[in-house]
């Protein structure tokens, strides 16, 4: 019922829940690597109702709202506190109401029900919205943003689609190398 892709790598949310990679897929958990068809998960997710993915990790939100990452962790970009690398899924901290989750090439974000966002990972250019460049191994808030709808996760950007149904605008923050923020 959906897709995310990355580079080499891909993920597939079931109809049931759960969750199966291709490509690359170790960096997924996955059991086997290189796989071209889908390979189910070494340890099993179910009530996945959100995912993404990106060179080195993956993340997905629960039905009950949590966000769960795991792969690659530099920068901090699992959100568990630690840069320390997990092949296996880790419950970002402070999020229990997440509806949306993205990821960049070193961050992640997470839209939440209030209309909030919050990111983790490498700060660089900005990539967190929370005006520094530092990165955080811990979600922090996107500076005034409390009204968004939807997100988009770029390379190192994020984007939100905020404000009533009649209208909407969009936000982004981070990297405008090639003009990603639409500037």
């Amino acid at each position: 019922v959906q897709l995310a892709a990355f580079d080499s790598f891909v993920l597939a949310r079931r109809s049931t829940g759960g969750i199966a990679a291709w490509g690359d897929a170790t960096t997924y958990g996955a059991t086997t690597s290189g796989a071209d068809s889908p390979v189910p998960f070494s340890t099993p997710l179910t009530g996945i109702a959100d995912i993404a993915v990106n060179d080195d990790g993956g993340c997905a939100v629960t039905t009950g709202r949590r966000v769960l990452c795991w792969g690659y962790n530099q920068y901090g970009e699992l959100g568990d506190g630690t840069t320390t690398s997990r092949a296996g899924p880790r419950e970002v901290v402070g999020l229990d109401d997440a509806i949306e989750v993205g990821m960049g090439r070193s961050h992640a974000c997470a839209l939440r029900a209030g209309g909030t966002i919050r990111c983790w990972g490498g700060g660089a250019e900005g990539a967190l919205g929370r005006g520094s460049t530092a990165n955080s191994s811990t979600p922090v808030d996107v500076v005034g943003l409390s009204d968004a709808v939807d997100l988009y996760v770029g390379e190192y950007h994020t984007c939100a689609l905020r404000g009533p149904a009649l209208a909407r605008f969009v936000t982004c923050w981070g990297d405008n190398l090639v003009a990603s923020l639409g500037l």
